[in-house]
C-alpha cells in the first residue's frame, strides 16, 4: 500500500489523500482535505495505518510458526506398526493403506499393504488393511505442520494419511 496525494486541488479547493492498494491500484480510502495541515495530518494518519497493518501481519505471521514449531517438537506421535490410509478418487472411492516400519523425529517410514474389501452393496463396500502383508518399497514421509499447528503426513496429490482407527473404511468402484 501507498499514499498518494493529488498534486493540485480541485475546482471546490478540495485537495484529495488517497491510500492506494498496490495489487490493483485502487484507492482503499480517500480524505478530502482544504488545507496543507489537514493534508499533512490524513497522509500520517494512512502512514501509520500501513504500519499497523505490515505489524499486524507479522504478528499473525510470527504466531503461526510457533504453533507449528510446537506442534513438530512435540512430536507426531506415529510408531512402528502403526496403519495409515488415505483415500482418493474420482466416481469412486479408492483406499490405500501403509504401515509404518520406521519413525524418526520429524519423519516416518511406511510401506503400501494390501487389504481385503467384503462387498456391502453395488461396487461399493469395506476394507481392512492387512498388517504386514507387505506390497511396496519403504518410503520415506517428512511429517508437515499446517499453519494451526495441526500435523499431517502428506500423501501426494493433496491427500494426507490417517491413523486407520480399526474400523473398516467405505470404498467403492467403477467398472
Amino acid at each position: 500500500m501507498q499514499v498518494i496525494v493529488s498534486p493540485s486541488p480541485t475546482a471546490n479547493g478540495k485537495t484529495f489523500v488517497h491510500l492506494v492498494g498496490k495489487s490493483k491500484w485502487r484507492a482503499l480510502a480517500t480524505i478530502a482535505c482544504s488545507t496543507d495541515d489537514e493534508v499533512a495530518a490524513a497522509r500520517a494518519r494512512f502512514e501509520q495505518a500501513i504500519i499497523d497493518a505490515a505489524a499486524k501481519k507479522q504478528a499473525a505471521r510470527d504466531e503461526r510458526k510457533a504453533a507449528r514449531e510446537a506442534a513438530l517438537a512435540k512430536g507426531h506421535g506415529y510408531s512402528v506398526g502403526d496403519i495409515l490410509y488415505n483415500t482418493w478418487g474420482y466416481d469412486q472411492t479408492n483406499v490405500n493403506f501403509v504401515q509404518v516400519v520406521g519413525a524418526g523425529a520429524r519423519s516416518v517410514t511406511v510401506r503400501a499393504i494390501g487389504a481385503s474389501v467384503i462387498e456391502s452393496g453395488f461396487m461399493c463396500g469395506h476394507a481392512t488393511p492387512s498388517k504386514d502383508a507387505f506390497t511396496g518399497e519403504a518410503k520415506r514421509i517428512t511429517v508437515r505442520s499446517y499453519g494451526s499447528g495441526n500435523l499431517y503426513l502428506p500423501a501426494g496429490g493433496g491427500h494426507s494419511w490417517s491413523r486407520w482407527e480399526g474400523r473398516p473404511v467405505s470404498c467403492s468402484w467403477y467398472a
